[in-house]
């Protein structure tokens, strides 16, 4: 699942190492990061995250999310087997777009295609998400794609656990397989 590949309006590729300014633009800003324990990362901080997405990993695949009709990246999309909150058999899915095209329905129309075809994650039965419980938006993209609240997981440096989201693999949007 390393190639690009395309959807209604989006377009998946892999990040680049002109990608910087792109990262920056995402991963630096407050309103994205809100939710996460690192906050709002520092120029460092993204050159460090770009060479981690440009590694090819095979436990972990990070694509660049651009618009079809416009070039800049407005996001990103992360599976992972190398998660601390996933169990043996579950892959762990990760997003982030820019506030400007929050509320679109990108998160649920990537996050589709790439669930129906995950396939190159051998003996992945199931597909989670951890969430703050207070990142009311993310909590209502999960249940868009029919993941349900599985377990609570508690993170270092974290005050308050978060939530794990899951969908088995091969099920519908409606849970059903």
């Amino acid at each position: 699942m390393q190639t690009p590949f395309d959807t209604a309006r989006l377009r998946l590729r892999r990040w680049a190492r002109d990608d910087l300014a792109d990262v920056r633009a995402l991963l630096g800003d407050p309103d994205v990061m809100r939710f996460s324990d690192a906050g709002a990362l520092d120029c460092a901080a993204c050159k460090d995250w770009l060479r981690r997405a440009l590694r090819d990993d095979p436990k972990v695949c990070t694509w660049a999310v651009l618009e079809k009709r416009s070039a800049p990246v407005i996001g990103y999309l992360r599976l992972s087997r190398a998660s601390p909150s996933a169990g043996p058999t579950e892959i762990e899915l990760g997003l982030r777009f820019l506030p400007r095209v929050w509320g679109r329905g990108y998160a649920v129309e990537v996050a589709q295609a790439v669930l129906s075809p995950v396939t190159g994650f051998e003996g992945c039965t199931r597909v989670i998400a951890c969430v703050d419980p207070n990142n009311t938006r993310s909590v209502a993209v999960l249940r868009k794609l029919g993941m349900r609240h599985l377990r609570d997981v508690m993170l270092p440096g974290y005050d308050h656990p978060d939530h794990v989201y899951g969908l088995d693999l091969g099920a519908g949007a409606d849970g059903a397989r």
